[in-house]
């Protein structure tokens, strides 16, 4: 449903008295449109709280056994979007782009080669290693194994759709092991 439609909705059933429960996957927080509803219903006076739910990430992570950080490898943990609003500028990927980071892309899918080209063109390498799991936690849950470099040609060549998080991991090992192939050339 467009957002518009989902804030009257709650609007209009809080209205008649009743107990509204916006049931999300994940947690409402993170790139769970939360802003617009919280700020529809408090227009309209009525009282908002929120039960944060485990976000896509950590759960993804789970699945896979694969932690969001690892001591010596990533000390940095960036959560960020692939899609922004129509006419918003692509978020900043070039602050992501440094050894030791760990991030992972929500809606990212449509826009992998935009994400790669950007991470790319700021630094890291063809070679970080990217984990994507698609429809988290549900009996459809995928999970695909690839580089930077090849993010797009496999999120094509194995069909992966939204929803699905991409983990692009630039570990310190790489970036130590890039320079000493550099230093010997």
């Amino acid at each position: 449903w467009p957002q518009g439609r989902i804030d009257r909705l709650i609007v209009a059933k809080a209205r008649l008295g009743l107990r509204v429960v916006r049931l999300k996957s994940g947690d409402p927080s993170i790139f769970g449109r939360a802003c617009e509803e919280i700020a529809a219903a408090r227009a309209a006076g009525i009282e908002v709280e929120i039960v944060p739910g485990i976000t896509a990430a950590s759960a993804a992570a789970a699945s896979i056994c694969h932690p969001l950080t690892e001591r010596g490898e990533t000390d940095t943990f960036a959560v960020t979007t692939g899609t922004c609003r129509p006419g918003d500028a692509n978020p900043d990927r070039a602050r992501l782009a440094h050894p030791g980071t760990s991030m992972a892309f929500y809606m990212a899918v449509e826009r992998a080669a935009v994400v790669r080209d950007d991470l790319i063109g700021a630094g890291a390498p063809a070679e970080c290693p990217v984990e994507i799991v698609a429809s988290v936690s549900t009996p459809q849950e995928r999970h695909v194994s690839t580089t930077l470099g090849a993010l797009a040609e496999t999120i094509a060549a194995e069909g992966i759709r939204n929803p699905a998080i991409l983990f692009v991991r630039y570990p310190k090992s790489l970036a130590r092991a890039i320079r000493g192939i550099s230093a010997v050339a």
